[in-house]
């Protein structure tokens, strides 16, 4: 009997043990916030990170491996979270891209961690009207607006396809689709609306540390989520792409969609370079981490992450008057602007 209780004693006391050592990991995967349940100490607080880090995009990683070494190295002789803010944010930037990092408490925290810091929120749009697809001559023009936190997912999506079946309607041979200014950390409304120019399939891929995964288009419906609940079909026309620096995220995310179809050629400046998906983790003393867990990749095996996406052509100055050119020059359709 004694025995007996011993060993489950040294049981549950094992359980307990494991429990502690796991709990911040495992509550801040479930929950975004790590939760110590006991002692928060700089060595505890820095192998936490760590732990966390360790499943960041570039986690196998040389350089992430040296800045872990150095990390646990600091951790052992630190009295205080503050001397290993430096240390930590060096390896979780190795672990994942120029937009991960360790977040000090009195720094200011990004709204969104798919966005780049010093840009803010769009305001919220007001549906439909500032997505109307515009018709001149044989060409449909349409701007995709960036996508607030608070707009309608359901009603940009619907909105945005439908409009375009609308300009469908009307016999125009071309389509330009300008991403200039669309941002989002949201892709599935944004290539919801934009689906009927993309093929089905995969539109592009995202890269782990451990797997590669596509992003499925069938019909309306991305990553298996139907957010304009009406069959509008495929459209196949002559299709140009307008990016700059301001086409961020969920706008990049479309072009590499887009890029996907058979006719579509891209004009304009490299994009902001943020395709890399993030996961934010926040600390009990108000530190908080943000890692890139994944990267996106185009058909072609390009990977981006942090990388700007080129367009197919270069125009600083005017990419639409090029696009326009390359449209009459393709199709015969619409005129050449002088």
């Amino acid at each position: 009997m004694i025995i007996a209780t011993s060993a489950v004693a040294v049981v549950v006391l094992l359980a307990l043990l494991v429990l502690y050592l796991l709990a911040p990991v495992h509550s801040a995967q479930m929950t975004g916030t790590a939760r110590f349940g006991g002692t928060d100490t700089p060595k505890r607080y820095a192998k936490t990170v760590l732990s966390l880090a360790d499943h960041g995009v570039n986690g196998n990683s040389k350089n992430y491996e040296k800045a872990k070494e150095e990390a646990l190295e600091a951790a052992e002789d630190a009295e205080t979270r503050e001397e290993l803010y430096d240390v930590l944010d060096k390896a979780v930037k190795a672990a994942g891209s120029k937009h991960s990092g360790l977040l000090k408490p009195e720094e200011d925290k990004p709204e969104d961690p798919d966005l780049p810091q010093q840009n803010s929120q769009p305001e919220e749009l007001t549906l439909p009207d500032d997505l109307e697809v515009e018709i001149e001559g044989g060409w449909a023009f349409v701007n995709v607006p960036p996508l607030a936190e608070d707009t309608d997912r359901e009603e940009y999506a619907h909105t945005l396809a439908t409009e375009l079946v609308k300009a469908r309607g009307t016999g125009v041979c071309s389509a330009i689709v300008d991403l200039r200014g669309t941002t989002g950390s949201d892709i599935v409304p944004i290539l919801g609306g934009l689906s009927m120019f993309v093929p089905n399939g995969p539109a592009y891929y995202t890269v782990t540390r451990d797997r590669e995964a596509s992003v499925m288009v069938n019909g309306t419906s991305v990553k298996g989520e139907d957010l304009v609940k009406e069959d509008v079909g495929k459209w196949d026309p002559t299709l140009a792409v307008l990016v700059d620096d301001t086409t961020t995220f969920a706008g990049e995310a479309a072009l590499l969609a887009l890029n996907s179809a058979d006719n579509s050629k891209s004009f304009g400046e490299p994009t902001a370079g943020y395709t890399s998906t993030n996961r934010v983790f926040n600390f009990p003393d108000g530190s908080q981490m943000v890692i890139a867990m994944s990267n996106a990749v185009d058909a072609e095996e390009n990977e981006y992450g942090d990388k700007p996406i080129k367009p197919d052509e270069i125009h600083a100055d005017d990419p639409m008057k090029a696009a326009k050119a390359w449209i009459y020059e393709t199709t015969g359709c619409g005129w050449i602007e002088d």
